[in-house]
């Protein structure tokens, strides 16, 4: 029988291998969002929830959610969730639905690699819900190392005399 369980903090230093196995593991696929000892910080006041699937009594995954509060709307973020081989975590996902309705919230909402584009197609709502690709987010680091060959205010100014001759 699959299930999955919110875990109470004062579970979170006792189920800590799965944790790391999971989460931390899925965490650290992103680009540094979150630390896992903030995220970890986080589960432990409450203010992030873990959760545990089993199947059959055997943990076989873990993901970890947030309510995200907007001006205009609440939704559960999932931020993270690892699952063993052979095992989907689709099967398992009704029950962050669940967790969404009862803490109103509209919608659940994510965010990940590419790649989720295609296999979130597998994910339907208890009521045939499908997730809808919104908008994808980009990130440019800036290098505060490499300096430009020519500083701006060189350019304006040379510009500048250029103009007023």
């Amino acid at each position: 029988m699959k299930k999955l369980l919110a875990l109470p903090t004062d579970m979170i230093c006792k189920t800590m291998p799965f944790l790391e196995k999971y989460i931390k593991n899925a965490l650290e696929t992103g680009i540094g969002e979150t630390s896992w000892e903030t995220l970890l910080g986080k589960a432990l006041l409450g203010n992030t929830l873990f959760w545990l699937a089993f199947d059959d009594g055997k943990i076989v995954g873990a993901a970890s959610t947030e309510i995200l509060d907007f001006d205009g709307y609440r939704c559960v973020h999932l931020i993270t969730s690892g699952i063993d081989k052979g095992f989907l975590f689709e099967d398992y996902h009704h029950v962050i639905e669940d967790h969404a309705k009862s803490v109103g919230a509209r919608n659940v909402q994510f965010w990940g690699r590419k790649g989720w584009s295609r296999a979130i197609g597998r994910v339907t709502g208890q009521s045939g819900e499908k997730y809808e690709e919104v908008y994808r987010v980009f990130s440019m680091e800036i290098d505060y190392e490499k300096q430009p060959t020519e500083p701006d205010d060189a350019i304006h100014d040379e510009q500048l005399r250029d103009s007023a001759s």
